[in-house]
């Protein structure tokens, strides 16, 4: 018997490409679900509110400096695991970079939907933690996924981990294109759309709530009389606001005077 792509039965050339994959979760979700509770957590995420932005385009924002970061530390890995390793690099660099770049928007996607349930820096990172080792456990680092009962292989099927795997393990020891990638290509690009809009629109329904929450906690410090300039300051971020919350049809509305 022949083994195809790794005659030599180096652990390495199993376990790297893997590891790039499992790496690039971590960073993309991480940056993505930690930029924006950063904010929640510092108290700045209700400034950003009153700017002409729209909270996706805040998020945005936010998540985009993943994607240097995600390369970075992936072209980092890929040189340690070419000159330290001797793993093979059988494929098309373009392709790799290039799904590589999918894989990567799929998991910013899952970070913007951690970052909307997350009030705090420790709550999204908790959340990434255990999203990445339930990936983990789907993608067939440990266990291939062929071996696992139907109905867990239909579950990992939904994994964005296991067809980035696959896809880089594919390219690099077996040299394939395009027509082979096709499959985890799409599946790639199916998950990432209802996350991406799960994640907006959460984001989107939760903004207007803080900020009216925001313009009735300056009210009431406006009530307490805290200094002219204190006053002149919480004017100017309410009024903004005003517009945002009378067309949500949210916060309470102010006591008529007898």
């Amino acid at each position: 018997m022949r083994v195809l792509f790794n005659e030599e039965l180096k652990k390495s050339f199993y376990e790297l490409p893997a590891e790039m994959g499992i790496m690039l979760f971590f960073v993309a979700a991480g940056v993505a679900s930690l930029g924006i509770a950063r904010e929640r957590e510092r108290g700045t995420w209700e400034q950003l509110l009153v700017t002409p932005m729209r909270p996706v385009e805040i998020v945005v924002g936010k998540a985009l400096p993943a994607i240097p970061i995600a390369y970075a530390v992936f072209l980092m890995m890929m040189a340690v695991s070419l000159i330290g390793f001797g793993l093979p690099m059988r494929g098309s660099w373009a392709l790799l970079l290039s799904v590589v770049l999918l894989y990567i928007l799929v998991e910013l996607s899952v970070g913007t939907l951690i970052s909307a349930f997350s009030r705090t820096q420790i709550q999204a990172f908790l959340l990434v933690t255990t999203l990445m080792m339930l990936e983990f456990i789907f993608s067939g680092y440990i266990f291939a996924v062929d071996t696992m009962p139907k109905a867990v292989q239909a579950i990992a099927n939904f994994v964005p981990m296991k067809h980035g795997l696959n896809m880089i393990r594919s390219i690099l020891l077996r040299g394939v294109g395009l027509d082979a990638l096709w499959p985890n290509i799409l599946m790639l690009a199916e998950r990432r759309v209802p996350v991406t809009g799960a994640g907006s629109r959460t984001i989107g329904s939760v903004a207007p709530v803080i900020s009216c929450t925001y313009r009735d906690s300056s009210r009431a410090a406006n009530a307490t009389g805290s200094g002219a300039r204190s006053q002149t300051r919480i004017r100017r971020s309410v009024s903004p606001l005003r517009t945002m919350c009378s067309r949500s049809g949210m916060g309470s509305s102010p006591a008529k005077r007898g």
